[in-house]
């Protein structure tokens, strides 16, 4: 299991604890404030508390990159358009449970979620939330 703590915009403390298991990975996270203070919309902020996730390369790398305290936005937007613009029976590769159309989709909204974030680390939670099994 790996846990990390990281300090966001106005005093928001966030606990990530990942846990990988065989075929899926477990993200929880433990918030400094109340659900109805977080920097959602109202559907979200009542899904912000973890989710489980397809282990596969994409999910992986972006668990990477949130545990790095860098903004490496750049770099997380090359990767889920790299992802976005495999062809269907590559990315099927890459995915087991979720139907392909639907991925594109998550991915495609959690990229306009995380250009839209006011704070790197905020927007990249969101992009992970979408992609919960």
């Amino acid at each position: 299991m790996k846990t990390k703590t990281i300090y966001l915009p106005k005093k928001l403390i966030v606990d990530i604890h990942i846990k990988y298991n065989q075929d899926n990975i477990e993200v929880s996270f433990n918030w400094n404030k109340d659900y109805k203070e977080l920097p959602y919309d109202e559907e979200k902020k009542y899904r912000m508390d973890g989710c489980t996730l397809e282990k596969n390369n994409l999910v992986m790398k972006l668990l990477q990159y949130l545990l790095l305290v860098k903004n490496n936005k750049k770099n997380v937007e090359l990767l889920v358009k790299k992802y976005l613009n495999m062809p269907d029976y590559e990315l099927s590769k890459h995915i087991s449970v979720t139907p392909i159309m639907v991925y594109r989709e998550c991915l495609e909204y959690g990229l306009v979620a995380l250009k839209n974030a006011s704070d790197y680390h905020l927007g990249l939670i969101e992009l992970i939330e979408m992609l919960w099994i």
